[in-house]
């Protein structure tokens, strides 16, 4: 917008996401809800739910010099996603064998998320902050759930 000093930043990219179910719970999808149902009977050694989003960020950035290596930075905008895929991963032994399950289900999770995000960075290294506006679950199906990520950014791309 203002040379390097001000501008709009844009791209596309992907999230994936690995969460760790904690128990012996196995997500139900029901018509209207979703449902952890517990395993009684087994003793889970992996439980786990994968999902992967293609993501465009729409971001104000500021830079106060022109070359990014010498500069500090902030931007504040909104990161748009869209889920891809999703699944639940389930492992657990019966005497000396190995079972696994997958379910590949949309598990009634919201497909869309909004996120705020901020980026402060000087010279080469950036730190995040992202903050989904959008709940993990569609309304009313699934228990409340928002995520938020932080981190840092030490290679200059």
């Amino acid at each position: 917008l203002i040379g390097e000093r001000l501008k709009l930043v844009t791209g596309l990219g992907f999230d994936f996401y690995n969460f760790q179910l904690r128990g012996n719970s196995v997500m139900v999808s029901r018509n209207d809800s979703l449902e952890f149902v517990q395993d009684t009977v087994n003793v889970f050694k992996n439980n786990n739910m994968k999902n992967s989003h293609i993501t465009v960020p729409l971001l104000l950035g500021f830079s106060t010099k022109d070359k990014q290596n010498e500069s500090f930075r902030v931007a504040v905008g909104a990161i748009f996603s869209y889920r891809l895929s999703g699944k639940q991963k389930i492992s657990y032994n019966i005497g000396e064998q190995c079972i696994t399950n997958l379910y590949k289900s949309e598990m009634h999770q919201n497909p869309w998320k909004i996120q705020a995000t901020l980026r402060i960075g000087i010279k080469n290294f950036s730190a995040f902050w992202n903050y989904a506006l959008t709940d993990y679950w569609l309304t009313g199906e699934g228990p409340e759930a928002r995520s938020m990520a932080v981190g840092i950014k030490v290679i200059p791309w």
